[in-house]
């Protein structure tokens, strides 16, 4: 593709649309000059596939591997892991024609409620760093971009709109930029996502320092830059400042960027300059097509062996491991018909198959099941069953955690402890058999203090992904 050839060829309103998706989730093309669009999709644990041209009563998604949350692959330590992570997404990604996912998410965890904290890696940025780079090499080697995201200081979701991160310089390039300037420098994504928030008053999509100084002129970049998802505060600001792709689309042209250009506001230069970045991206799309045989069964085995890698055990007096053939309580909704095994928001894709804890425990004890909690909450005829439960088996599973109201995309959690009615069964089971084990299935930081004392091992098992039932029983 000669790419100052196109330039040439086109004309402003062809320019200008580029600037913009096409809907929400293509970039666009030049039709006329046979230039395709590109095609993306969430997300950082599987790819969200959004079947297009779809029927009444069709499907609306294709099934796809659902891997552990970033929180739970950077506990593994093992980066080769999660560049072979990267790998089976982007294989995926290849075979439904999607051209760039939108991942990874690699910002740190300023608060441990924040609410997307399950889709960061971690709090340390060289951690974050060296697990963002591998899953994006991983990812581009099969032909498939990356969107590394979000470019910079999104660290809470509450007011992520309009809220203003202030950071002082060492901070900001110590703890905040080092993974993507990493990533930047030693796997090139494809695009870059920039954030919604404020970064000292002034918003991620339209921050000149950022955007142009250190992204571009100090580090080298020259992926396209895309807006958040409704990021952009003001239109003609971010195409001045940096940002190459306002999404989601349909995004109208109007009057003022033609003025804009008109008055030389925006220079022809600059407006050149972002169609050239979305020119590159469509090119390097076009020579890097490869064709993928889509095995989900082999996928989901790769899943349960980076869920295996990602549990860490917390607490152990001696308990564990469970002896096979053992009279086994297990008690709560989390390892039966309630998984909870991924976040909510973009992370959310249609796992291929979900498997349940309790089935995978069977294989290896006599077990007994309680539901044990509704959600959040308990109730007396719930705790009487549990109870019984742990009366009458020699030891005890019981699954806590965090839910779906509580720790999702959009809103940052009220606590971080663990729901009333979790804590309330943990107290009463304890009571009854002090042979207890607590799996914790949530996506970032709980308070452990109040189930240390009942329990004698805790297993932080977070969001596994689809694939954890056969590894938190193997792991038991």
């Amino acid at each position: 593709m000669d790419i100052e050839s196109i330039l040439v060829k086109m004309t402003l309103e062809e320019k200008l649309l580029m600037l913009g998706g096409s809907d929400g989730w293509h970039f666009y093309g030049v039709e006329r000059l046979g230039i395709p669009g590109v095609r993306v999709c969430d997300g950082p644990h599987g790819i969200r596939v959004h079947r297009e041209n779809v029927k009444e009563g069709e499907p609306e998604l294709d099934p796809a591997t659902n891997f552990p949350c970033a929180s739970a692959m950077a506990a593994t330590f093992n980066s080769d892991l999660i560049r072979n992570v990267g790998r089976v997404i982007g294989e995926e990604c290849r075979h439904y024609g999607v051209d760039v996912l939108l991942g990874p998410g690699s910002n740190g965890k300023r608060s441990p409620l924040a609410g997307r904290n399950f889709e960061y890696y971690s709090e340390d940025p060289y951690l974050t760093g060296i697990m963002a780079t591998s899953f994006i090499q991983g990812v581009q080697s099969t032909g498939v971009g990356t969107s590394m995201k979000h470019f910079i200081a999104n660290e809470q979701e509450t007011s992520r709109l309009f809220i203003s991160s202030k950071v002082d310089e060492r901070t900001l390039r110590e703890i905040y930029l080092l993974p993507f300037e990493m990533a930047v420098k030693e796997a090139n994504p494809w695009t870059i996502m920039a954030s919604y928030n404020r970064i000292n008053g002034k918003y991620g999509c339209e921050n000149p320092e950022l955007l142009i100084d250190i992204l571009r002129k100090e580090w080298g970049y020259d992926g396209v830059v895309v807006s958040d998802w409704g990021a952009v505060n003001d239109k003609i600001e971010s195409v001045k400042y940096g940002l190459d792709i306002q999404m989601p689309g349909k995004v109208e042209i109007d009057d003022r960027l033609r003025n804009a250009i008109e008055k030389q506001e925006i220079t022809m230069e600059t407006l050149d300059d972002h169609v050239r970045n979305c020119l590159l991206l469509i090119q390097r799309v076009q020579d890097n097509k490869r064709t993928y045989a889509l095995d989900l069964e082999k996928n989901h085995a790769f899943a349960q062996q980076v869920a295996r890698e990602a549990i860490v055990l917390l607490k152990n007096d001696g308990i564990l491991p469970l002896e096979p053939g053992i009279k086994l309580g297990v008690i709560g909704r989390f390892a039966d018909d309630k998984v909870r095994y991924n976040g909510g928001g973009s992370s959310y894709c249609l796992a291929y198959k979900v498997e349940k804890p309790i089935e995978a425990l069977r294989y290896y004890a006599d077990v007994s099941y309680a539901t044990g909690y509704d959600e959040e909450e308990t109730n007396d005829d719930l705790l009487r069953e549990a109870i019984e439960v742990a009366k009458n088996t020699g030891k005890v599973v019981l699954f806590a955690g965090t839910t779906s109201r509580m720790e999702s995309e959009g809103y940052d959690r009220w606590t971080i402890n663990l729901p009333d009615g979790h804590l309330r069964l943990i107290e009463e089971v304890a009571k009854v058999n002090p042979n207890l084990v607590v799996v914790l299935n949530n996506g970032a930081a709980v308070a452990t203090r109040a189930i240390e004392a009942s329990s004698r091992a805790i297993v932080e098992a977070w969001f596994l992904g689809s694939a954890s039932g056969q590894a938190i029983a193997d792991i038991l």
